[in-house]
């Protein structure tokens, strides 16, 4: 018994020594290849689907028009395409897109935005 006694004596701190030296090992060996990796890459910053805003043709006109909040897309797809009228921004933070339009027919272009129940508002831009 007092043998038993020698032995556990020896050897419980032995193995609590042992236990924990293990356990960091196996912490050491987890964390290494994480803290090790190559960092992440930076986000990219923000860009619209239809990629980056490009500058206007010298012969367009430019309009700002506001669409109402119930107006279908393929009503406002059908509005655009009778007035030759391509997107080239939008929508903003206020919902507002910018149309380009031939600049020979940009007074009847704006006039029929602002009579179309699709619309909320029509205006020409200003220059940016």
């Amino acid at each position: 018994m007092t043998r038993l006694a020698e032995w556990r004596a020896w050897w419980m701190p032995t193995l609590t020594f042992a236990t924990g030296a293990a356990c960091a090992a196996l912490v050491m060996a987890l964390l290494v290849p994480v803290t090790l990796a190559p960092p992440a890459p930076a986000p990219q910053a923000f860009m619209a689907l239809s990629g980056p805003e490009r500058p206007p043709p010298a012969n367009g006109a430019r309009l700002q028009v506001a669409f109402a909040a119930d107006a279908r897309l393929a009503d406002i797809n059908t509005l655009l395409l009778q007035l030759d009228a391509s997107v080239v921004a939008g929508p903003s933070a206020l919902g507002l897109y910018t149309l380009q339009v031939a600049p020979d027919t940009a007074a009847q272009a704006l006039q029929r935005l602002q009579s179309s129940p699709l619309v909320d508002s029509a205006t020409l831009a200003t220059a940016m």
